[in-house]
């Protein structure tokens, strides 16, 4: 997202404070005193406020042609990867690789696969020569590509408009994890909150080592007692006998 040129620019006032014969005043720039005086602090405040750029909406847009296809895009039924990444010009290419070994996994199984950027088609143009890239690029809102994700290039996974799985460009699914459809992959599939899960998680890091202190506290105080006890007839059993 680009500030317009001639846009308002903030406005910003410096105060000096400044000491002479141990009294403290304060002076702007224009009415900075000699050199009989003595520099104690300083303070800047914005005094106007310049050109805030406004937040876009979600929009995906074919840079050749300027449709917006983002309901073509976000209503997809099936699985959607997408590569984003603000700047291509900017992007890491170091696993390129993994990216087109993914790109080739959804030309195989019939999954659409795009690139979304901010950049130019001369920025895209220069990754499809620097990585082989064949998939389509579309253009989307900086600020948008990078709420979305925060790697330069990430990639996602959605379904339905439903955002499956994010991955950095380090972490990307490797051949293993491609071995099989989406549908019947772990990767595939929404990550559930399974709430008997998560008690039983509490369960089992929480109350059950409490359970076992408290049993193992009722034990050694069992078998002290035992002790005391037996300890108790023993001494009763001497002081008979010497009766």
């Amino acid at each position: 997202m680009q500030i317009p040129a001639g846009a308002k620019q903030p406005q910003f006032e410096t105060i000096f404070i400044m000491e002479k014969n141990g009294i403290q005043k304060e002076f702007t720039l224009d009415h900075y005193p000699d050199s009989t005086w003595t520099f104690v602090d300083s303070k800047t405040t914005q005094t106007e406020e310049g050109y805030i750029p406004p937040i876009h909406d979600f929009f995906i847009q074919d840079h050749k042609t300027g449709e917006d296809i983002s309901t073509q895009i976000l209503h997809n039924k099936g699985y959607t990867f997408i590569l984003i990444s603000p700047h291509v010009e900017q992007a890491s290419d170091s696993n390129f690789g993994d990216i087109e070994l993914i790109y080739e996994y959804a030309q195989d199984h019939n999954i659409a696969f795009i690139g979304l950027t901010a950049s130019d088609s001369l920025a895209i143009e220069k990754w499809r020569n620097i990585t082989g890239a064949e998939y389509p690029f579309y253009t989307a809102d900086e600020t948008t590509l990078k709420t979305m994700i925060r790697s330069n290039p990430g990639l996602m996974l959605i379904k339905n408009g439903t955002i499956i799985k994010k991955w950095s460009h380090n972490d990307l699914p490797n051949k293993e994890q491609l071995s099989k459809p989406l549908s019947h992959s772990d990767i595939g599939k929404l990550k559930k909150d399974n709430i008997p899960t998560k008690i039983l998680t509490i369960i089992i890091w929480f109350i059950l080592p409490l359970f076992l202190l408290t049993l193992a506290d009722r034990l050694w105080a069992w078998s002290k007692w035992i002790k005391q006890k037996e300890n108790s007839n023993k001494i009763y059993q001497l002081l008979k006998q010497k009766k």
